[in-house]
């Protein structure tokens, strides 16, 4: 059975990814033939950027498919309010001004800023305060950061992927190595517009914190990026019969080849493989199409949807790039063709998350159900 390749017509940058057919631990299968445009960078997404084609199958409409919900179910905090009378603790210093803030998690707090050198038109402290009901006592920590973490996926090709960023407001709890961070807009604009502020006697810095992180072979990112060491991985040569070819194209240039194989006789299409310019064939073991949540328990998480293709070479080593135009592409195509396609690889889809540092190095955790 032979499949001729169409022309594949270019989608511009829209803010949905494709319908997946992939779920959070199970296995579903899918393959590809794909025209690219190259992804841009969002707070809380990437946006989609793929069409595939294999006729006789129809063109995808990939504008009109909306994100697969990754949401967790996150418990509710109930808001304590009446707080109207918490201030900061103002033995060491005056209090030159204070805004209250309502938290969706943790409700009210106040921030303050104090004077402690006598001059009540700076400020050498700022002073978040909240109220705990477990111990019916009101509790202040000093603010001491703005901190802003970019970060920037790295493939095992060497080629730079999707980018997140994230502002994180830190407070000293008395553990430099697990402060306490704060990532709600309202507090964090707040913050920063104090970096500037002409009364800001160096009570509180911004730090930008420039991050490379790489995917593994679980789906999770890792910090320290592996630079390219797919030009040393071994061809993976099917021992199947080759069914068909698609060139996979970014804009009019031509970056890549999928390959698909039968290992059976009936022609049925259980092998794929992918092969980047300048790189040898490699299968394609699985795919992740997976939600990275920055700090699921802060105010406002940042997350990154994505994808990525695990691929084997024929020494059984895995690689690792992160292309969310292939993944999502090709598991919308599986899902318009499952008869076809139910067969070629794996796909999963899941919520990952992790702490971050406050140097900015990731650390992915499986959180409390």
């Amino acid at each position: 059975m032979k499949m001729n390749v169409r022309p594949i017509t270019p989608l511009a940058n829209v803010n949905n990814y494709t319908n997946l057919t992939f779920d959070g631990k199970k296995k579903k299968n899918v393959n590809q033939n794909l025209n690219i445009t190259r992804p841009s960078s969002h707070k809380l997404a990437v946006p989609l950027a793929a069409a595939l084609t294999i006729a006789p199958l129809n063109v995808l409409d990939a504008k009109n498919n909306q994100y697969v919900d990754f949401s967790d179910n996150k418990n509710s905090t109930e808001l304590v309010y009446g707080l109207n009378s918490v201030d900061a603790a103002t033995e060491n210093g005056v209090v030159i001004e204070s805004r209250d803030f309502i938290s969706p998690k943790f409700g009210n707090y106040k921030i303050s800023l104090v004077s402690t050198d006598g001059n009540n038109k700076t400020f050498e402290k700022v002073i978040r305060s909240y109220y705990n009901n477990l111990i019916n006592e009101i509790i202040t920590h000093d603010i001491k950061q703005l901190a802003v973490y970019n970060f920037q996926v790295i493939s095992d090709d060497g080629s730079k992927g999707s980018k997140v960023s994230c502002k994180d407001v830190i407070v000293d709890a008395g553990d430099e190595n697990i402060p306490y961070t704060y990532n709600q807009d309202e507090i964090v604009n707040y913050i920063e517009s104090l970096i500037d502020d002409p009364r800001n006697n160096n009570a509180v810095e911004k730090t930008i914190y420039n991050r490379s992180i790489r995917p593994d072979m679980y789906g999770y990112f890792q910090n320290v990026p592996n630079g390219d060491i797919l030009k040393n991985a071994v061809p993976y040569k099917p021992d199947g019969k080759l069914i068909d070819t698609c060139p996979i194209n970014d804009g009019d240039v031509q970056i890549g080849m999928m390959r698909f194989y039968s290992l059976r006789d009936d022609n049925t299409i259980n092998l794929t493989t992918y092969q980047p310019n300048g790189y040898p064939e490699l299968r394609v073991y699985c795919m992740y199409a997976d939600n990275h949540i920055f700090e699921p328990y802060s105010d406002e998480p940042t997350s990154l949807q994505t994808g990525v293709l695990n691929l084997m070479d024929g020494n059984n080593k895995h690689y690792y790039l992160e292309n969310p135009a292939i993944v999502y592409g090709m598991a919308n195509l599986q899902k318009q063709n499952n008869d076809m396609l139910k067969s070629a690889f794996t796909g999963f889809s899941n919520n990952r998350h992790y702490a971050i540092t406050p140097k900015g190095a990731i650390s992915p955790f499986e959180p409390e159900e």
